[in-house]
């Protein structure tokens, strides 16, 4: 297959933010060349449709211009997704293959060797095929035997052969098409315990005897001969699977009696993002059945940061910290933050990116000066629409928001942003802001006349973080500290001018502890004014709003604030 078609493939899915082609077809990795290619042409005859559409356009045109080369890719599929799983494991590949050279350095390799070994490439991400590969060019080179796979008593007992109707001599690529029909049968039966017990057969046989060492390990053991090619339910399948194929594990993994594998991702599948100058921070809050490890990877490391890059296989529930730099080339960017479990679960969560810049339809928009919306320190989302000023949009929001959007469209930031000559009508309006939840709301915009709607955003969860006497502080260059601040402080200074007294001055410090991504987890005060429930609240929420960088060093940093404060 040509190098260059499979390039394209590749530049491709991460254009559109897909894992491969399949993924982005919306189709599973068994379906058949004619049925991905079919699907192919229509998504091609659908984007026709979609190039004067801004969010689709770079997709658009690129896959009508490339149609030729990833319609040929996928007359391979096979092929195809060998070479993607070999580009996601070609990152760590290097660190596995060192490792195992310094196990072949004792000069033999045992069982308890090899699954030791197996288990690393799993926590790198790496399949088991791509890891016995590995393991048999190394010991090969360094003159070291290694023993064959060890099966369990199911893996010796049934006839594998059989179950995907293929005889023992049949090559690879044919006992892989017949795995992928003996799916596409199971999917065609109306009984779905039926079908769930077809699929495991299939599995289980495709498990031993798609890799080379477990499908020797099986001939020796069982003394199999050639069987003849089985019948399988050949039934029509329906427009709609009775249940769709389980994900294949790896061989070795866990297994929770009753528990099958399960990764439940919390919040939006696609994740919209105005970036500006600096970056922009997300979460990804996950859920497996049982604790697991795993690997978490990005189509687009340049702008798109993940971290950790492994699920902590103690853990049941995780956070993933996600930063979006403003490192793509073009004014739109679409890619994926890709989860593996150690079972073979996956999930992937799209994020859109958009560079912040003024719409078209509203030229002359004015982000006004930061303003205090000293009213609004309940902790919530007000609800109150206003009527008075200059004709058009104002949006006030406390604390300033990283990102208005208006229709979809990017308005600008900041705690008041003023939009001229707004659409009239029915608008969806979205803020954002790190550690705080995403305000959407529908808004009515009258024709001609004035209209504010105050904002309060609400915190997502306490800023109670402290840290620990075994925790490194890093530092922070002061330039950064001065920028980050300067447009806090003077909202700062309202929260504590709140309850001053005309004529006292009150004093203290706000310090804000910054966590490795670089956003406020924390935050603690001392001084004149801060026994005032509402100006805690206010300080708190302020102080939450507070972003830096990625740390380069240590756990955490704090950045202090100093007040003085007289009326």
């Amino acid at each position: 297959m040509s190098k260059k078609n499979l390039e394209l493939a590749h530049k491709f899915a991460g254009l559109v933010g897909a894992g491969n082609l399949f993924e982005y077809l919306g189709l599973e990795e068994s379906a058949t060349s004619d049925e991905v290619r079919a699907k192919l042409r229509e998504k091609r005859k659908y984007m026709q449709g979609m190039q004067s559409n801004p969010k689709y356009k770079t997709q658009a045109l690129f896959l009508i211009k490339n149609f030729g080369a990833l319609d040929t890719v996928l007359t391979q599929p096979l092929a195809y997704l060998d070479d993607v799983r070999r580009r996601q494991e070609s990152e760590h590949l290097p660190v596995l293959e060192m490792t195992i050279k310094g196990v072949l350095k004792g000069g033999r390799l045992n069982q308890e060797q090899v699954s030791f070994l197996s288990h690393q490439a799993t926590e790198l991400g790496i399949s088991e095929q791509t890891f016995q590969e590995a393991l048999d060019r190394l010991s090969t080179e360094l003159g070291v035997a290694a023993p064959l796979p060890e099966l369990s008593d199911a893996e010796k007992d049934s006839n594998h052969y059989a179950v995907l109707g293929v005889r023992q001599e049949a090559p690879r690529d044919i006992i892989y098409d017949a795995y992928r029909e003996a799916y596409r049968d199971a999917k065609a039966t109306p009984e779905p315990a039926a079908a769930r017990t077809m699929m495991e057969a299939a599995d289980q046989a495709w498990r031993v005897l798609g890799d080379p060492r477990t499908r020797e390990a099986y001939d020796i053991s069982t003394g199999a001969t050639a069987p003849p090619a089985a019948a399988r339910h050949t039934g029509p399948a329906p427009k709609h699977a009775p249940t769709a194929p389980p994900v294949r594990q790896r061989q070795g993994g866990p297994q929770a009696a009753g528990v099958g594998p399960r990764l439940e991702i919390f919040g939006e599948p696609v994740r919209d993002f105005g970036v500006g100058k600096g970056p922009v921070a997300d979460q990804i809050r996950l859920r497996t059945a049982i604790p697991m490890s795993g690997f978490v990877t990005s189509t687009a490391p340049q702008w798109l940061k993940v971290e950790p890059a492994h699920l902590i296989a103690t853990n049941q529930e995780q956070v993933l910290k996600v930063t979006l730099l403003p490192e793509f080339e073009e004014a739109e960017a679409t890619a994926a933050i890709h989860i593996v479990t150690e079972r073979g679960d996956r999930a992937q969560i799209v994020y859109e990116a958009h560079r912040r810049r003024f719409s078209p339809l509203t030229v002359g928009i004015a982000v006004l000066t930061l303003v205090t919306v000293a009213v609004a320190l309940a902790v919530g989302s007000m609800t109150t629409i206003k009527s008075g000023g200059p004709p058009g949009l104002t949006i006030q929001i406390d604390p300033s928001a990283d990102d208005v959007l208006l229709n979809g469209v990017s308005m600008g930031d900041g705690s008041a942003v003023f939009v001229p000559n707004p659409p009239s009508g029915r608008a969806k309006l979205r803020v954002s802001q790190r550690n705080f939840r995403t305000y959407e709301r529908d808004i009515e915009i009258p024709p001609d006349q004035p209209l504010e709607v105050p904002v309060v955003l609400e915190l997502t969860e306490p800023m109670d973080f402290r840290p620990s006497g075994d925790m490194i502080q890093g530092t922070l260059e002061q330039d950064v500290v001065q920028r980050v601040m300067k447009p806090r402080s003077k909202s700062m200074d309202d929260c504590i001018g709140a309850v001053a007294e005309p004529g006292k001055t009150l004093s203290g410090t706000v310090r804000i502890h910054i966590r490795q991504s670089g956003r406020a987890q924390g935050v603690e005060m001392d001084g004149d004014g801060i026994s005032n429930p509402r100006v805690r609240t206010c300080l708190t929420r302020q102080a939450a709003a507070v972003y830096v960088h990625p740390l380069e060093e240590g756990d955490y940093a704090t950045v202090r604030y100093d007040y003085k404060v007289t009326l």
